[in-house]
Order: C-alpha cells, then sequence, then structure tokens
C-alpha cells in the first residue's frame, strides 16, 4: 500500500472509528499507568526501604490542587508564616512539621506545592488500597516490629538515608514526634532524635549537599465562632468535616530557619534539645 492509498484509508474512516480508537489507546494506557502504581504499592507493602520513582511536576501540581482542596473543606483559611525563611535557601531539607491531627496531610500537600517529597511509613500502614496512592504520594516503608522499637528506628534511619542520598533535590517530612499530639503541646520527651540521626547520617554520606533541618510549628483554630461563611454553609448543608474525629477553622503554620546539621553538637540529645527549643521559640514568637 502506497502513500495515497494509505492516505485514501484513513480519510473513508467514519469520525465513530477514530474516537472508539482514541479511546482505545487512552483506556491502555490508564490500564498500564493503573497496574504500574498497583505494581509499586504492592512493593511498597512487602519490602521495607521500597520507594517508587519520582513523579512528575504535573502530578505533584495534581497533589498541591488535592491538598488545596482537602485545606479549604477540612482545615479552612491557612495563614503562612516564615516562608521567606527557605527565600535563596540552597541544601537538603529534613521537614519537621508538629503533628496535630489527621488533617495535617491536607496542609503538607498545599504547602509542599510542586516540591519534589518523601515520607516514611510503617510497612504495616500500607497495605490493601492504600499502596498505590501512598507510592504515588513519595512513601518510604519502613519494616516494622512493635515488640522491637530499636530496630524498626534502624530500619527507618536505613530507608531514608538510602533514599535520600540516592535523590539529589527531594525532600524529606518527617513528624518528630512520631505520632498524634492532639492537645498540641511542647513536651521535650515527646521530640524523639529519629530526624537529627536521618540527618546526621545524609550528611555523613553526602556532605555537599549540605543538609538542614526545618522546624515547623502548626496551630490550628478550634473556636467555631470563627468559622467561615463556606464552613457555616457546610454545615447547614450537613456535611460532616470531623469525618477524621476532628473539625478545625482554620489553622497558622509557622515556618522555622532552617537549621544546619554540619553546625550542629556531635552528641545526638544535645541535638534535639536545639529542635525542641526551635519549636519553643516559633510558639512563642
Amino acid at each position: 500500500m502506497n502513500s495515497q492509498e494509505l492516505l485514501n484509508f484513513f480519510t473513508r474512516l467514519s469520525p465513530h472509528t477514530y474516537l472508539l480508537t482514541g479511546g482505545a489507546v487512552v483506556g491502555a494506557l490508564f490500564f498500564i499507568w493503573f497496574a504500574y502504581w498497583q505494581r509499586q504499592g504492592w512493593l511498597l507493602s512487602h519490602r521495607s526501604g521500597h520507594y517508587a520513582p519520582m513523579i512528575s511536576k504535573a502530578p505533584r501540581l495534581l497533589r498541591w490542587a488535592t491538598g488545596c482542596l482537602g485545606a479549604r473543606l477540612f482545615v479552612g483559611p491557612v495563614k503562612v508564616v516564615g516562608w521567606e525563611n527557605l527565600a535563596n535557601f540552597k541544601g537538603r531539607l529534613i521537614v519537621t512539621p508538629k503533628h496535630v491531627i489527621e488533617t495535617d496531610a491536607a496542609l503538607v500537600a498545599k504547602l509542599a506545592r510542586s516540591l519534589k517529597m518523601r515520607f516514611l511509613i510503617a510497612i504495616n500502614q500500607t497495605s490493601g488500597l492504600r499502596g498505590a496512592p501512598l507510592a504515588w504520594m513519595g512513601a518510604i516503608s519502613v519494616g516494622y516490629d512493635k515488640n522491637n522499637p530499636a530496630l524498626a528506628a534502624a530500619n527507618a534511619t536505613k530507608s531514608a538515608v538510602e533514599t535520600m542520598t540516592h535523590e539529589e533535590d527531594s525532600i524529606l517530612l518527617m513528624f518528630p514526634e512520631g505520632k498524634l499530639d492532639k492537645e498540641n503541646v511542647l513536651v521535650r520527651e515527646n521530640i524523639r532524635a529519629g530526624a537529627i540521626r536521618i540527618g546526621k547520617a545524609c550528611q555523613a554520606k553526602r556532605p555537599e549537599q549540605d543538609w538542614h533541618i526545618l522546624p515547623v510549628d502548626v496551630q490550628y483554630v478550634r473556636d467555631p465562632a470563627q468559622a467561615t461563611p463556606f464552613q457555616r454553609l457546610l454545615k447547614k448543608l450537613r456535611i460532616n468535616r470531623a469525618f477524621l474525629g476532628n473539625t478545625v477553622y482554620g489553622a497558622t503554620v509557622t515556618f522555622g530557619t532552617p537549621m544546619r546539621i554540619a553546625d550542629m553538637p556531635a552528641d545526638e540529645t544535645a541535638c534535639t534539645d536545639q529542635l525542641f527549643e526551635a519549636f519553643v521559640a516559633l510558639r512563642n514568637a
């Protein structure tokens, strides 16, 4: 078949044929994409230390848009203080925000914008339908044994260091308390050394990348009198915003100054003291 015959063949095709063909191609691509991330989710839930390739900028923008929607719906107005501390920043970051309630995830997705982000998650929390979206969002699975916390901590450090030093420009997110603090009270004993330990290991392995820890304080508005018109409308429509166990009416997120790990004391406890003091300074500012 020469080029003219081939051209005549395509010009005789009906619009429905083009639509069906296009739909089949899109469907096939979607199936491949879906199967790929299902596979990544399975690996995440079965291999400690596994992480999927970083998603491109367009999906990261989708993550940001989803976070903005979630924050708008389940949090409310978000005031950001100290973002200018990251202006012209050069180096690698381990971001350590306060972990107050479950909707912190929406704030993180909103504030991460299109940045490349990683976070640690216990491997026993990645099973089933959760695996694929967690892999897509940048999770690093960590082997977990409730009977051996020291082993779990060692696995977390190993997985984080291997991943972060392999990549060049991603950010690691770690809640320094390792659990929810719904009372949102700063207690030194609740601040764990995991972020410090990982940061120091990354600095030792890739010192040229100049690693920093960034404290981030989060405070929620809990007074119903400060509900926005949108939140009042949702209440009138009986749309429940408390399905996660909390109803809040806004938040203030305060970014501290990046703490350079190379300038921190050698002692892990002293470094953790510094991180706690940074949180206290943010809270009292």
